[in-house]
């Protein structure tokens, strides 16, 4: 990686699914969709070597928004 770039991570975690979606944004072209039986997120850690975080956002899932 030479350079900046976002990445942009949805959680949605549902019971009539028995797990989560994950999808992911990698520098606003590539992503990622992702089932996962029986994951509950509720807690999110950052780990990495090298890398620099900026500008983190964090936000609960709205159900207004479906």
């Amino acid at each position: 990686m030479d350079r900046p770039l976002t990445v942009r991570v949805i959680v949605l975690g549902d019971d009539k699914i028995g797990g989560s979606l994950v999808d992911a944004e990698i520098a606003g072209q590539r992503t990622l969709l992702s089932y996962r039986g029986e994951l509950t997120v509720s807690k999110v850690l950052f780990r990495a070597t090298g890398l620099e975080f900026r500008n983190v956002q964090l936000a609960p899932h709205d159900p207004r928004r479906g």
